[in-house]
């Protein structure tokens, strides 16, 4: 019976806001047996993003991402630890073929003028605040957070807040705040909940983002510079390290990205971690897993 999803490779296209951020050592957990993270003065490397896939690929979804940048011997590469999606076909395949632990929720995102992006998972009928996340999220979490200082309590009406995440980022920084609930723009997308959870239920955010004004509007933007990677990802499939090859071509700009991950998030656990680069990626192209 031919699976129910594409085979190898899959070409991906589209754009993505991401953050490096450095992470004790000690909030990183389960990672893939033979594989350690690289440590940098007793920190580990820790990648988040929110990636929007448009249609001109083999598959269209949201996801958002967390990872760790890792080394089997002196080979580098990055194992991801958390990520969800709003596309079935996409979690399959991804677990399937290659030990990625994808999960779904669902999305709004907005990239114009500047992103709005917020990931949610819907609670299971008669679940407690928070249970959503916890039936979907995999046993080991990162995520980007640092300098963590209480939010302000919202207005009425508004989501709750939770943990608020500060970083300065080469002359720029992020700060508190939850995702835009202001008009979608016609690049904006709103996901339905995954299937097997109650669409009545208040939904539990696992993390949103929201892009942040230059600092200096006066200068001249700095220009996207073309980019290519090839870098591998290093998942556990049967108990076994998995490599899978990752190639990539985009333009990408540094950007200003201010995250809120609240207490009940998967995410919450990297507390200690510290921003040190956002990055804006536009005409993504991605080739993931080798025939």
């Amino acid at each position: 019976m031919p699976a129910d999803f594409p085979p190898p490779p899959w070409h991906l296209c589209g754009r993505g806001w991401l953050t490096v951020a450095t992470a004790p050592r000690p909030a990183i957990s389960r990672l893939v047996p033979g594989v350690v993270p690289l440590v940098l003065f007793g920190r580990v490397l820790v990648v988040s993003a929110f990636v929007d896939y448009d249609e001109t690929g083999v598959l269209a979804y949201r996801e958002l991402m967390v990872g760790v940048v890792v080394r089997k011997g002196f080979r580098l590469g990055l194992s991801i630890t958390d990520i969800w999606v709003d596309d079935e076909t996409s979690r399959r395949g991804a677990r399937a073929m290659w030990g990625i632990p994808k999960e779904m929720a669902e999305f709004e995102l907005a990239a114009e003028p500047r992103l709005t992006a917020a990931a949610r998972v819907a609670a299971a009928p008669g679940a407690g605040p928070g249970a959503g996340i916890a039936a979907n999220a995999p046993d080991a979490s990162t995520g980007t957070a640092a300098d963590v200082t209480p939010a302000p309590r919202p207005a009425a009406g508004t989501p709750t807040a939770g943990t608020s995440l500060t970083a300065n980022v080469a002359s720029t920084s992020t700060a508190p705040s939850p995702a835009s609930t202001g008009p979608a723009s016609p690049s904006s997308h709103t996901t339905a909940a995954p299937s097997g959870t109650d669409p009545t239920a208040p939904a539990a955010t696992i993390a949103t983002a929201e892009e942040r004004p230059r600092r200096s509007p006066a200068l001249p933007a700095l220009p996207a510079l073309p980019v290519r990677l090839t870098t591998s990802v290093w998942q556990s499939l049967a108990g076994t390290a998995v490599r899978t090859r990752l190639h990539t071509a985009a333009r990408v700009r540094p950007t200003r990205l201010r995250w809120h991950v609240p207490p009940t998030s998967p995410l919450h656990r990297l507390t200690t971690a510290k921003p040190r680069l956002s990055l804006a990626v536009t005409a993504l192209r991605m080739r993931f897993g080798e025939p």
